[in-house]
């Protein structure tokens, strides 16, 4: 089984790293697709993430209410290039395949007890 990135920049988001990010999706997706093809869609992906990213750590310091320079009160255009790169991200990911829902099921193990016990009592050799 190949074991997912193990990028940990949402839970810290000040240790967000654009080209390991890029790094650690190209050599998985690399398992998959050997072509290399996705490169520029990482790329784009990344530069989503960062976007991302930045207008986080401007709502953080700055809060969702902004007062301009003009001194009208409004809010923090950050949150809506935010969101924007953030649904735009999981497009994205989700044409990448790197969304649970996109990622192919794994099936389970084979357990040949259970195979025979959901055959049922009644169930003989050779019947069917």
């Amino acid at each position: 089984m190949i074991n997912a990135p193990q990028m940990n920049w949402h839970l810290e988001i000040d240790c967000w790293n654009r080209d390991q990010f890029v790094l650690e999706i190209c050599d998985y997706l690399d398992n998959f697709d050997p072509t290399k093809l996705d490169r520029h869609a990482v790329g784009l992906l990344a530069e989503l993430i960062d976007t991302f990213v930045q207008c986080t750590l401007d709502i953080r310091k700055n809060g969702f209410v902004f007062i301009h320079p003009n001194g009208v009160v409004g809010k923090n255009h950050h949150v809506d290039i935010r969101d924007k790169a953030a649904s735009r991200s999981l497009t994205l990911m989700s044409e990448l395949g790197l969304t649970p829902r996109r990622r192919q099921p794994i099936p389970p193990p084979r357990n040949p007890a259970f195979e025979e016990w959901l055959k049922g009592p009644n169930w003989k050799s050779g019947d069917s």
